[in-house]
């Protein structure tokens, strides 16, 4: 059976297959991504910017946003006292401050977790 491409016959090799009616799937990623609460890049840059805004100048380097995911926003945070101090003391207050800076993006809560990424960066320092 012989396949159609744009550019005449295709067996296989060569050109790809043209089937009508189909889309890149660059043009279906992003939806695909955004009903899986996967932010876009520029949520992410607000948000990012927004912590550093919002969040203590001690902990830069110590704690960072990590993801936005079904309206919670993943802290990653290098060390257990520092996991411990946010989420008995600051935790309210910080919900609040990204809120305010971030009225549209979708922020229902804030979870601290531990993050190998921000102790290898404190590490190099």
């Amino acid at each position: 059976m012989d396949r159609k491409t744009r550019e005449g016959s295709w067996k296989g090799g060569g050109s790809k297959p043209f089937v009508p009616g189909a889309r890149p799937i660059s043009e279906s990623l992003g939806g695909v991504l955004k009903s899986l609460g996967v932010p876009s890049r520029a949520i992410s840059r607000r948000i990012a910017d927004a912590w550093v805004a919002v969040a203590d100048p001690a902990w830069a380097g110590r704690a960072k946003p990590l993801r936005l995911f079904g309206g919670v926003l993943v802290v990653g945070v290098s060390s257990a006292p520092l996991r411990l101090e946010l989420v008995q003391f600051h935790a309210e207050r910080l919900l609040a401050a990204m809120r305010a800076r971030l009225p549209t993006d979708p922020i229902t809560s804030l979870r601290f977790a531990p993050d190998a990424i921000a102790d290898a960066d404190e590490g190099r320092s």
